[in-house]
């Protein structure tokens, strides 16, 4: 049932997102958010998943940066879920996800690295597409089409890496005020 309710709530997040909304999505209110506070709210969410498994997850951010953006309601902890989900299910029992936000006059990074297996790099530029998926998992293969739409409806980029200790290396980059 939860499966379920998942798959459901992404198909609707993508259907939402689709380019045809381009039009209304220009006029929709962006406010200013603080990612910090956002991406500290997300994990507070996803901290059972990674005590269910015994892995660490470690948030590393300058508390006296300026985290201010101007986003649509909902978009970081949409972003945080399916990005620090999936390298949650993707890590290995006992394993360490690490989130790491920078900051700069005029972008905000949020970096999630994690143990698993990764993905190789011919597959890297097919994993945002719908419904792809490398290797087993219980995963639908829409998380990061979900993450690459919103960036791109927020003037974003998303980078797939191996991270520096095995595993994968996502890197969201957000203009402050697109």
């Amino acid at each position: 049932m939860a499966r379920a309710t998942r798959l459901v709530t992404q198909l609707l997040t993508l259907a939402r997102l689709e380019p045809e909304e381009e039009e209304e999505q220009e006029t929709s209110t962006k406010a200013a958010t603080n990612l910090l506070t956002e991406v500290r709210e997300a994990l507070a969410e996803l901290s059972p998943l990674a005590i269910e498994r015994n892995q660490t997850l470690d948030l590393v951010a300058t508390e006296t940066d300026d985290w201010q953006l101007a986003t649509e309601p909902g978009a970081i902890g949409t972003l945080v879920q399916n990005l620090v989900g999936n390298a949650l299910r993707y890590s290995p029992d006992g394993g360490r996800v690490t989130v790491a936000l920078q900051a700069d006059d005029v972008r905000l990074t949020l970096q999630v690295d994690d143990q698993g297996p990764g993905v190789p790099a011919a597959e890297r530029e097919r994993v945002t597409e719908r419904f792809h998926r490398v290797g087993p998992g219980a995963g639908a293969g829409l998380g990061l089409s979900i993450v690459e739409r919103l960036l791109a409806r927020h003037g974003g980029t998303l980078d797939l890496g191996p991270a520096p200790e095995s595993g994968l290396r996502v890197v969201a980059t957000l203009p402050r005020f697109p």
